[in-house]
């Protein structure tokens, strides 16, 4: 009989990071009425087609880049048009920038400190941005990618860590 492999020891940091954070997140998420710039985050992931979304953005009405309505039209699309389905790409990348931040110093120091370096994000400013169908949660994500991807091409040399940077830099103005 094969003994299953135990958890290790960055993975359970996280889920005990991520736990707390999804709970809270998703019911505040639920319960919070849309506010005025996340009305026109809706109208605009609402729009018909992709293209009818860049019509509207190149009229200059709002400077939010098109990446963003993307995932938040796959968002709608595939969870409905409720407070979370509209908020769930953020809620998502903020825990990823906890998870990338986490990964960078944890590569530094130890697990522990991963950790809580994960928890020191959430208690910042950041926590508002994850339930909030706006950009920010994404760049600081993006953010995060980055940081981890110039450590790793720092610290390795690896070709790999500067595709991934090429990416989050063009994610990140996109």
């Amino acid at each position: 009989m094969r003994r299953p492999l135990p958890l290790r020891p960055s993975v359970l940091a996280l889920v005990l990071v991520g736990l707390p954070y999804f709970t809270a997140t998703l019911l505040i998420a639920g319960r919070r009425h849309l506010w005025n710039d996340e009305l026109y985050t809706y109208s605009f992931a609402s729009l018909p087609s992709l293209s009818d979304v860049w019509h509207q953005l190149a009229t200059g009405v709002e400077q939010t880049p098109p990446l963003f309505y993307v995932l938040t039209r796959v968002s709608l699309s595939a969870f409905g048009d409720g407070t979370v389905a509209i908020r769930l790409p953020e809620i998502l990348a903020v825990f990823a920038a906890c998870c990338l931040v986490s990964t960078v110093v944890a590569r530094r120091t130890s697990v522990l400190y991963g950790a809580i370096s994960a928890l020191v994000v959430l208690a910042t400013n950041a926590f508002s941005y994850a339930y909030e169908a706006r950009p920010y949660g994404l760049e600081l994500a993006v953010g995060a990618a980055m940081l981890l991807c110039w450590q790793l091409r720092a610290d390795t040399g690896s070709s790999a860590a500067v595709v991934g940077l090429a990416a989050a830099l063009a994610a990140g103005v996109s």
